[in-house]
């Protein structure tokens, strides 16, 4: 949530699509947010993915190597059994994958994109990959989208002075989170 409110902040012109699609969802539906209108809210999920894919918390996926594997530009044998680490930023930062990834921009999401995107980066790896990625991944965006679109509705969310400029990690959280935290502002809108 943070780090999606951190990107609204910064990207008021995109926080300007996510609410409108939020309000037209909320109009159609006397002002009610159902299951059904969760899943109508497309640009939003988006935005949210993208907030997840440009800065991952999710240092690396582990797994175990099931045979042995040559890598040649290493000139090294992975054996079988052995621990491999993928970090996930790099694969999610991939120009063979996303254009431009270094921008945030929703639109990698879009329906039409996500037809060309491999699955470590179409699902974010924020709730893991392949067989053993997160039972909860669908519930856990559904409450997001939730409460994402409450937020937007009510408030616009602002750059404060504390809000950073540059995302570092800070290796001294556990969370990974980027040095300075993460800090917006709220403004009732009217």
């Amino acid at each position: 949530m943070a780090l999606t409110c951190h990107f609204l902040a910064i990207h008021p012109d995109l926080q300007e699509k996510v609410y409108q699609e939020v309000k037209e969802v909320m109009d159609a539906n006397a002002g009610e947010l159902t299951y059904d209108c969760l899943n109508k809210l497309k640009y939003t999920e988006a935005f949210i993915h993208e907030s997840h894919r440009l800065y991952n918390f999710v240092g690396a996926l582990e797994r175990v190597c099931v045979k042995p594997y040559y890598i040649p530009e290493l000139n090294y044998y992975i054996p079988e059994g052995m621990i491999v680490q993928l970090p996930c930023q790099t694969m999610m930062q991939d120009e063979a994958f996303i254009s431009d990834p270094k921008s945030f921009n929703p639109d990698n999401y879009s329906e039409e994109a996500k037809k060309d995107l491999p699955s470590t980066v179409l699902s974010t790896a924020s709730f893991g990959v392949g067989p053993r990625n997160c039972i909860a991944m669908r519930f856990a965006m559904m409450q997001v989208k939730l409460v994402v679109a409450h937020m937007i509705h009510n408030f616009a969310i602002l750059p404060c002075d504390k809000t950073i400029k540059e995302m570092i990690p800070d290796p001294m959280d556990a969370s990974l989170l980027p040095k300075g935290s993460l800090w917006v502002t709220f403004e009732p809108r009217m």
